[in-house]
């Protein structure tokens, strides 16, 4: 896998400007700075607009924003290729055609690049599992459970962009300290919770399935495909992992507890 030194973001999109997608890659490159690497103990990573895509260096890892989705309405996904680096897909046109925005609330493209920038740092492999209480493997997503759940991050010369809420390691910590906070807007009371409009992959009896805080959640899931719905996102290839615990560590910190590769079914 190459260095986490830099996401580099560029835009195909004909219905997101330049200005706008630079704009929300600096929400994102702010969140990531003063929130999400704070929070997981990580040097943070710059996320960075490219408008000429043969600018980005060799060995970032790509997010790109495109119109039309690769799977029907998926928001976006990330995995990592052939060569084992890590990318991401962000679309634009579900979210618009269905009535969101570029850059506000829930329903807009920030959150989705937001979402992605985020699992992409936090798994960039798409093979960590955090271990429940019960003994239940969580996929490792820093969004998932959370999802739905923005905040606004100011970026000069354009106003408050939606980033999207993520869960702090003690979210993934089968025994939490006290007083720990897991996620960034404190919605959650536990770890291995979820949100309202929240989901998770979870392995039971050696499977990967999905499972949805709410019936609104799942119905939501299912109309528009969000994330996971890509093969090569994340269920396709997971080693077991424990739960995560704050370092300072340029790679985000987990520990392995042994365990083959597994095979398996805004990603």
């Amino acid at each position: 896998m190459s260095a986490r030194t830099l996401v580099a973001v560029v835009s195909y999109s004909r219905r997101v400007t330049f200005h706008d997608a630079g704009a929300i890659t600096r929400a994102c490159n702010a969140q990531v700075r003063d929130h999400i690497a704070p929070a997981w103990g990580w040097r943070p990573v710059p996320v960075s607009f490219f408008g000429d895509p043969s600018m980005v260096p060799a060995g970032a890892w790509t997010i790109a924003i495109l119109d039309d989705p690769d799977q029907a309405n998926a928001l976006g996904y990330h995995a990592d290729g052939p060569d084992g680096r890590p990318y991401g897909r962000v679309f634009t046109s579900p979210t618009l055609d269905a009535g969101g925005s570029v850059m506000r609330g829930p329903d807009s493209v920030s959150c989705t690049l937001s979402h992605e920038v985020a699992e992409v740092l936090g798994d960039p492999e798409v093979n960590r599992w955090a271990q429940g209480p019960d003994g239940q493997l969580w996929a490792l997503e820093l969004a998932d459970q959370v999802e739905g759940d923005v905040y606004d991050v100011p970026v000069v010369g354009t106003g408050p962009v939606a980033v999207s809420n993520f869960l702090t390691p003690a979210g993934f910590d089968a025994h939490p300290p006290v007083g720990a906070r897991f996620d960034y807007l404190g919605r959650l009371g536990a770890p291995f919770t979820m949100t309202a409009g929240g989901y998770a992959i979870v392995m039971r009896g050696g499977r990967a399935t999905q499972v949805f805080a709410s019936a609104e959640a799942e119905a939501r899931f299912a109309a528009r495909r969000v994330a996971k719905a890509h093969p090569a996102a994340r269920t396709a290839r997971r080693g077991v992992f424990a739960a995560p615990h704050v370092d300072g560590g340029d790679v985000p910190p987990t520990a392995p507890t042994g365990g083959a590769r597994r095979k398996g079914s805004r990603s």
